[in-house]
């Protein structure tokens, strides 16, 4: 059994599952991923079912069993729960894995029409808040409830592995709802600048708390991490597919590069040399950049283009973890291409080790052929 032999009715198939099965290239990495140990652990196809039906949460946690892969660390999959128990440099860890989906009564994140409608930032940002908040909370309960009594948990340090799938423009926050989520920081629109808020209203009767990484309430989650960019459009970045063009926004932590470069296969350019649609975004969204220093980050439309598995992932540190990740950890973490935010408590700031160029934003667009210049052979020479 892999993961592309429906076994479902067609009628329950997830449209993104829809659209990655057409696609021979995403298959091909796709099926890569699926470690018959990971896929296979319940002992029938409970995992195929979810991929082909919910789909993202199966493809969050392939996703993070490739970057536990990457750290190489020992993975024990002995045990149903937490979804990985693994081993590093002799220390024992855990995540549990988790996506933050559309509310009932709001668009899901594969209405591609929605995604191309012009939103406003603020309410992207606010609907993520919340629903990764219930993500959190969710995980939370599970480890309080259920895990923190089980002998392989007892004592390790626990990390909640996070991705947002709530609307169709999720990938266009960055790292601002996180942030707002764990640190309590909420950006200014226009201005740039922040601001510290200790809650948010969900409804008219209940105030979610934010600052969550700020209080020893939650002193049992070790970390997050979390990725607003391990997609499919990941998985096409990680693909051989010739058709591919992907604009890119990322941290520009050194000054002296160009700001912009443009795909010069493209005969009939949608896009002008300065790319003017991802220019449009930073302009939008400038402000959840400033704060590692970044006050242009780097724009570009580019082929021939590949992405590392750990490219836009972060760890958020908790500094009132009961069980506490170790630096060495934390360093190999960094050292392997994630992101690690801590945070000062007596400053009241959040303190980042940030890859330069690492990404931010993606936006992938498959070109027809008769809109390549070159032969797709050359393309790879």
């Amino acid at each position: 059994m892999k993961l592309f032999d429906v076994i479902v009715d067609k009628k329950e198939l997830h449209p993104d599952f829809v659209r990655c099965q057409k696609d021979k290239y995403k298959v091909e990495v796709l099926e890569e991923w699926a470690d018959d140990d990971l896929i296979y652990r319940d002992g029938n196809n409970k995992f195929v079912k979810e991929f082909q039906t919910t789909f993202n949460s199966a493809l969050w946690e392939l996703y993070c069993n490739q970057v536990l892969k990457k750290l190489e660390c020992k993975i024990d999959l002995i045990h149903e729960a937490p979804d990985f128990i693994f081993e590093l440099l002799e220390e024992h860890l855990l995540i549990e894995c988790v996506v933050a989906n559309n509310a009932k009564d709001k668009v899901p994140e594969y209405d591609i029409l929605n995604r191309l409608n012009y939103h406003d930032m603020d309410e992207i940002v606010y609907e993520q808040v919340i629903r990764l908040s219930n993500a959190f909370y969710s995980k939370y309960r599970k480890y309080s409830d259920s895990y923190s009594k089980k002998e392989w948990v007892i004592n390790k340090p626990y990390i909640i592995a996070i991705a947002p799938f709530e609307q169709p423009n999720f990938m266009a926050t960055g790292n601002e709802a996180i942030r707002t989520l764990l640190f309590g920081w909420r950006v200014l629109r226009g201005t740039g600048e922040e601001e510290l808020v200790k809650g948010i209203l969900k409804n008219e009767n209940t105030m979610l708390p934010l600052g969550l990484f700020k209080t020893k309430e939650y002193e049992n989650v070790s970390g997050v991490l979390f990725s607003n960019v391990a997609t499919v459009g990941k998985v096409q970045a990680l693909s051989n597919c010739p058709y591919s063009t992907f604009g890119q926004i990322r941290y520009n932590l050194k000054f002296d590069r160009p700001l912009v470069r443009y795909d010069s296969r493209m005969k009939f350019r949608k896009f002008d040399e300065d790319c003017k649609m991802i220019k449009a975004c930073v302009k939008e969204y400038e402000g959840m950049y400033k704060k590692y220093t970044i006050e242009r980050p780097l724009l570009r439309w580019e082929t021939n283009y590949k992405e590392d598995i750990c490219d836009g992932l972060s760890l958020y540190v908790n500094p009132y973890a009961k069980n506490k990740i170790s630096n060495e950890i934390l360093d190999i973490f960094f050292d392997n291409g994630i992101n690690i935010i801590e945070y000062d408590v007596q400053k009241d700031e959040d303190i980042a080790r940030v890859h330069d160029l690492s990404l931010i934003q993606r936006l992938v667009i498959t070109l027809k052929p008769s809109r390549i210049k070159i032969d797709f052979p050359q393309m790879f020479k």
